[in-house]
């Protein structure tokens, strides 16, 4: 399995995500984990070559150069023919085309033209890869409680109608802090493992919302022909197609899966992007300059005083816990 962390100007919080999957998941070496980072100064950047030195041969790194073809470098690194590579990157180049989003040139295109390219990419997939699965993850996440890769890969390896396993979700997740609402429990098949299943095509809130950036785990050939087709500048407008796209799937792929306890969550304490107005720090502030400044102190989070902890939503604005950090 591969698995993508994005991160930006974030060597704190970061750290917290990779020592944190570290402590719970209890098969992380059964994936190979890229982090595909972005620094806006020389500080950030010297703060990312420390944790490239801390974390070599466990994750590896890839500083972004251009968002889409970097992402879709990572996600098509399977071995192909060469016939196969030139559809492919001509595929990825004609989905790069694309009006502004949001525009009425837009919606025609997602409506007309991505659905024809997403086809096309995925019969070209289809010949390629059978079993391969990618894990999407963003660098304020937090894990809280074990969890293994293999119950998502085995479910979604004999469940067809799976479209993921999301670790964000579970029933203590009643609250959508991105509407800033409470949200309706699904429905929820108990399975062994502490798993269960839902239809995210009737539910309400985040449990309707199956294609996100932010810790779940989907069979690439389901979300590799999606991004081929559609443009994207960075994890916001890429989930931001997936969520729009995730439709397509509601027929075939109709169910999501899930912890009984959600195994990670957001803590959207700052936000180092200008593209999407998304909620964050209403409550808590920790600019990511003064992160910056304790971690070259030497400081990091202590991510083991998150152990057990139970969000009530997927993103939850929770105090940060510092200690000195050991080399």
């Amino acid at each position: 399995m591969l698995g993508v962390i994005f991160s930006r100007d974030r060597a704190m919080q970061l750290d917290a995500v990779l020592r944190s999957m570290f402590l719970h998941c209890q098969d992380v070496g059964n994936a190979n984990i890229w982090i595909l980072y972005e620094t806006t100064d020389d500080r950030h950047e010297k703060q990312y070559q420390e944790l490239i030195q801390e974390y070599s041969g466990r994750v590896f790194f890839k500083r972004e150069h251009n968002f889409r073809q970097d992402l879709l470098s990572l996600l098509s690194s399977f071995e192909k023919k060469k016939f196969q590579r030139f559809v492919f990157w001509w595929l990825c180049t004609l989905g790069k085309i694309g009006p502004p989003l949001g525009s009425q040139l837009d919606r025609i295109w997602r409506r007309v033209v991505s659905p024809i390219l997403n086809f096309l990419s995925s019969l070209l997939i289809e010949k390629i890869i059978k079993d391969y699965f990618v894990f999407l993850l963003v660098d304020d996440n937090i894990f809280v409680r074990d969890f293994y890769f293999k119950h998502a890969i085995d479910l979604l390896r004999h469940r067809e109608e799976l479209l993921g396993f999301s670790l964000r979700l579970g029933r203590n997740t009643t609250y959508c802090y991105a509407r800033d609402r409470k949200q309706v429990l699904p429905k929820l098949e108990n399975l062994d493992d502490g798993i269960a299943l839902f239809d995210w095509t009737r539910s309400d809130g985040d449990f309707g919302y199956p294609l996100e950036v932010s810790s779940s785990i989907y069979r690439l050939r389901d979300v590799l022909p999606l991004l081929m087709a559609v443009p994207f500048d960075n994890p916001n407008t890429l989930e931001d197609r997936m969520a729009y796209h995730s439709r397509f799937f509601r027929n075939k792929r109709p169910l999501l899966a899930c912890y009984q306890l959600s195994v990670t969550f957001c803590n959207p304490i700052n936000m180092v992007q200008s593209v999407m107005p998304n909620r964050a720090g209403e409550f808590l502030k920790y600019n990511a300059d003064e992160l910056s400044s304790k971690f070259e102190l030497g400081e990091r989070i202590q991510v083991e005083a998150y152990t057990g902890f139970t969000p009530e939503a997927c993103h939850q604005e929770v105090d940060l816990i510092f200690e000195k950090h050991e080399s």
